[in-house]
């Protein structure tokens, strides 16, 4: 049985990086909730470890998220005038991340301790 991953062409060499060394990019698209996306990213900042970048996408906002997003050092942010939609706010996300990994990310999520670890490790493990 192939994994999906498998089936795309996709390689994942688990033997050159351990998950805490792999690079993701994590993208989040927002469109207003600006309280919603503050406890995201607070939790992402509490529990995820060192090797990440936060890329947030913002449709055109018009409750302060924009401002709040361009006073955060740590947030790579694209500012869209108006809401250009899901696959397209996902897509610039995509274009200017770094990491080895690229994860989507909603932003009403709040992450636990261990969440990205466990992700990675079932993404580089192999099929059963």
């Amino acid at each position: 049985m192939r994994t999906l991953a498998e089936g795309a062409g996709i390689q994942w060499d688990t033997g050159k990086k351990e998950a805490s060394a792999v690079k993701t990019s994590i993208v989040i698209l927002t469109h207003n909730q600006l309280h919603i996306t503050k406890l995201c990213l607070d939790s992402i900042r509490a529990f995820t470890g060192p090797s990440y970048e936060t890329i947030v996408v913002d449709n055109g906002s018009s409750d302060g998220t924009t401002d709040f997003l361009r006073s955060q050092p740590d947030v790579k942010a694209i500012f869209n005038s108006e809401n250009k939609g899901f696959a397209k706010g996902c897509n610039q996300g995509w274009e200017v991340s770094s990491g080895d990994c690229v994860l989507f990310l909603n932003n009403d999520t709040i992450v636990t301790p261990g969440w990205l670890e466990a992700m990675l490790e079932v993404l580089g493990g192999s099929a059963r």
